[in-house]
């Protein structure tokens, strides 16, 4: 990330599965989160973040929440926890 910092870069949209964004929340580099619901229940699936992600608090970032056609509902949270800044 201190690379990615030294050529300018302040905010990047990270997509993955629960090991990287685990790895990220265990650094503080995430500062919001966009979870989104889709009506499907599959019975099982993989979780989230890993039981080892360090506990994170969220607050609801937005009141309101659009649901598309599909169904899917995105869900925006601020976190909690104290922003870091990417040292040189």
């Amino acid at each position: 990330m201190a690379d990615v910092a030294r050529h300018g870069c302040k905010c990047a949209w990270l997509v993955g599965g629960g090991e990287i964004g685990g790895a990220f929340l265990h650094v503080n580099l995430i500062h919001e989160a966009i979870i989104s619901v889709l009506p499907l229940v599959l019975g099982e699936g993989i979780p989230l973040f890993p039981p080892s992600t360090p506990e994170q608090h969220f607050k609801p970032a937005e009141a309101e929440a659009k649901a598309f056609d599909s169904g899917l509902v995105p869900l925006r949270y601020a976190g909690t926890r104290k922003q870091i800044t990417v040292a040189d």
